[in-house]
């Protein structure tokens, strides 16, 4: 009799476990964090999750090399009531945390308020969750009224499944030099902004001051020379060179009559665009100088 109850207690427990994944952590395994048939009701897995590192990751989509990622895990799920209705959920692990910084940034942008959306993004065909060096890339094709509470949903199962199995560290302190200069929200870009070709590893943002829009950016160079170097290549595209006491800055206009600026301070390259008037880009340099600056001054 005892040995009967005792069967039947692990039967319930074991039942009860099964019933309960998304609590379960897995082994670490990158796949592992893809979510199972029974996590979402209603889907269903296409197929086991396909998982790419190294020099295969150009194999699943070219335009995720270079990237700085490390590995990566994908699955397609189809939902029973329409079998039209297609979710993909990607995990991808980089190499370090700016790296998967730079990936959130292009995916979520700039909010109407100019704030940044911290470390999750949703719309009606993407959520991205950002967790130390993971992104939790979750999307569809298809429009669908229950779209964003579908994405939502995978992409919280997701991040359960992560848990706290991240790097523990924080972005570089240089993200916060734009903050000194006014900026609410700044994002990153590892391949660079289509603004001012040519510079990579930049930071940007939009700020808003008296009813006017302006991006400013901010790359660290290894050396002078190095930042020297790539100023003049910018510049020499038919930008006018702005005669100053120790400062090299250069301005060019649009057809649209708008300025986008690049300077340059010691290792760092940094400027403005979309900025409406001359008289305001100078202040702008000048205020991301003071802030540089002040970084500089601090040893960092």
């Amino acid at each position: 009799m005892k040995r009967l109850i005792v069967i039947h207690v692990f039967a319930v427990l074991l039942l009860a476990c099964s019933s309960c994944t998304i609590f379960q952590r897995g082994t670490g395994y990158i796949s592992d964090y893809i979510p199972r048939d029974s996590d979402v009701p209603g889907w269903n897995r296409q197929s086991t999750p396909s998982t790419a590192d190294g020099e295969s990751i150009g194999s699943y989509r070219n335009d995720y090399t270079g990237l700085g990622i490390d590995s990566i895990a994908w699955c397609s799920f189809t939902s029973f009531e329409d079998r039209d209705r297609f979710i993909e959920v990607e995990v991808i692990r980089f190499k370090n945390i700016t790296d998967a910084y730079s990936f959130y940034s292009d995916s979520a942008g700039f909010s109407e308020s100019g704030t940044c959306p911290d470390d999750e993004f949703y719309n009606d065909t993407k959520a991205v969750i950002r967790a130390g060096e993971y992104i939790v890339h979750v999307k569809t094709s298809s429009q669908h009224l229950e779209n964003s509470a579908d994405l939502k949903s995978f992409s919280s199962i997701s991040r359960n499944y992560i848990g706290d199995r991240y790097s523990p560290e924080s972005l570089p302190a240089l993200q916060g030099v734009l903050k000194r200069a006014g900026a609410t929200c700044v994002l990153f870009s590892k391949r660079g902004i289509a603004a001012v070709p040519g510079i990579n590893r930049c930071y940007y943002s939009m700020i808003n001051d008296q009813n006017k829009n302006y991006f400013v950016f901010l790359s660290e160079r290894g050396t002078y020379y190095d930042s020297l170097n790539l100023f003049q290549k910018i510049i020499s595209k038919k930008y006018i060179i702005i005669k100053a006491d120790n400062t090299q800055s250069a301005f060019i206009r649009d057809e649209k009559g708008v300025y986008t600026f690049v300077s340059i301070y010691d290792r760092w390259i940094y400027g403005c665009w979309s900025v409406s008037d001359i008289n305001d880009g100078k202040t702008i340099l000048q205020n991301i100088r003071n802030a540089v600056e002040s970084y500089s001054r601090a040893g960092r």
